[in-house]
């Protein structure tokens, strides 16, 4: 269903409508989709929360994109979300899965540096 259905079927869309059906289209794998909302949320002016960041960061990562997780790492700390350790150990998994693995491991001493402790 897309938001002009919704609409049009009397949901009302607010953030967490936005956020719910972008996780829902994430386990679903239809990312086309997710990142359509995506782009309707941030045009109302609605600032994604880390969970939703770290759904869509997720997804990108079991299908190997990396260019849209790396993307949506640098929104996400754009619109002042910070980075957390799911979304880093994501990050890591990405890098590893495309063969970088000195970038993974740069990003790991890079948080380690920080403070935070990777599993």
């Amino acid at each position: 269903m897309s938001s002009k259905e919704a609409k049009a079927d009397g949901v009302k869309l607010d953030a967490v409508t936005y956020s719910t059906a972008i996780h829902v289209f994430c386990k679903m794998s239809k990312l086309n989709a997710a990142f359509e909302l995506l782009s309707e949320m941030k045009e109302r002016g609605w600032v994604p929360s880390v969970g939703t960041f770290t759904t869509l960061i997720g997804a990108c990562v079991k299908q190997r994109n990396l260019v849209d997780v790396l993307r949506l790492k640098d929104e996400m700390l754009s619109c002042g979300v910070p980075m957390n350790l799911v979304v880093a150990t994501s990050l890591m998994k990405g890098y590893y899965l495309q063969g970088d693995l000195d970038s993974a491991l740069a990003l790991f001493d890079e948080l380690v540096e920080d403070g935070l402790a990777p599993n």
